[in-house]
């Protein structure tokens, strides 16, 4: 599988420790999933075009460096919260979409690494990548699958 890029949006509140570090705690919707690369056979069933959504209510709590006033590194936790899911496929060539909600964990933990620059005082960018450390699929056996993905955003700061 290879992940897709998707939307997230959120909330953040950013609190300097110094001059030099800050905390921001994070509530952000993420949108988050997978696509199948090849043909996939299962149990005499064969899965073609395969496409996992998750959707995640995520809190990332990332300690900033301020290396300048513009620019930042960033690294921290990601606690998830799963709120739903969906997957389409064709499963020997007939289409299928469904609710695959009750194979999947409810939480997820991740960390995150990142950096950002701000234009102004009020305008900022950030990509950050985020590593999924925590199996999400329930029952999984020897297969294990996480959520990993790498994330650009647009930050609004309220001063």
């Amino acid at each position: 599988m290879h992940n897709l890029l998707f939307v997230y949006g959120g909330v953040f509140v950013n609190i300097p420790i110094s001059e030099a570090f800050s905390i921001q705690p994070e509530a952000v919707y993420s949108l988050q999933g997978a696509k199948l690369k090849d043909d996939y056979d299962f149990v005499g069933y064969t899965i073609t075009n395969m496409k996992q959504t998750l959707g995640y209510t995520n809190v990332p709590v990332m300690v900033q460096y301020n290396a300048t006033p513009e620019f930042y590194l960033e690294a921290g936790p990601e606690f998830g919260l799963f709120i739903n899911a969906q997957a389409r496929g064709d499963i020997n060539g007939n289409s299928y979409k469904t609710s695959n909600k009750d194979a999947l964990k409810t939480f997820n933990f991740a960390l995150g690494l990142g950096l950002g620059y701000k234009f102004t005082p009020n305008l900022g960018i950030n990509a950050r990548y985020i590593a999924g450390l925590s199996n999400i699929v329930k029952n999984s056996g020897e297969e294990i699958s996480k959520n990993t993905n790498f994330q650009l955003g647009l930050n609004y700061y309220f001063r």
